[in-house]
């Protein structure tokens, strides 16, 4: 029962990241490719050098990151090339929040709940970047309908990787 609970919690925690971020960062993404004169002015404005060419590179990032990240296919590049333009975002787009969130990392009556919602976007990626898209996902599918360890999530013990299995067993 408890291995049931864990592979829930884990599986179960990956898809709502995973959708939850991938609906996130495609709207992101698809508001500033189909707007590209408005996304770039709000580049410019923030003091963004290269504001078309940054405005474009994070609207694909965003559409395309997203997309991946919601289907489970590619989740850890996906949400790899997405912590890159969260820190980018975090020291640019938000530096107040990114110097609040240094030392308030958790809401507090009359502070923190600035940062919040930029290290809400952080740390699931995080996640889904060290652990992978879940059971339920494409990625899982392709792998092998669901095996742990084969796209799904982390592996039993990493250390066995390059071993040979001895024959018959």
């Amino acid at each position: 029962m408890d291995k049931f609970l864990a592979n829930l919690c884990l599986h179960g925690g990956a898809l709502a990241a995973r959708l939850t971020l991938g609906q996130a960062f495609l709207v992101h993404g698809w508001s500033k490719l189909s707007d590209m004169a408005t996304a770039t002015k709000q580049f410019a404005a923030m003091g963004v050098p290269l504001s078309q060419a940054a405005a474009l590179g994070a609207g694909v990032v965003e559409l395309v990151g997203g997309l991946l990240l919601a289907l489970g296919f590619y989740t850890r590049w996906a949400a790899g090339a997405l912590l890159l333009v969260m820190a980018v975002a975090l020291v640019v787009v938000h530096p107040g929040e990114f110097l609040k969130a240094a030392v308030i990392l958790w809401p507090a009556p009359g502070g923190g709940l600035v940062a919040i919602p930029a290290w809400m976007h952080v740390l699931p990626l995080l996640f889904l970047a060290g652990w992978g898209g879940g059971m339920i996902s494409l990625e899982s599918l392709k792998e092998g309908l669901g095996k742990v360890g084969k796209g799904g999530g982390a592996k039993k013990d990493p250390g066995d990787e390059g071993k040979k299995k001895p024959k018959g067993k």
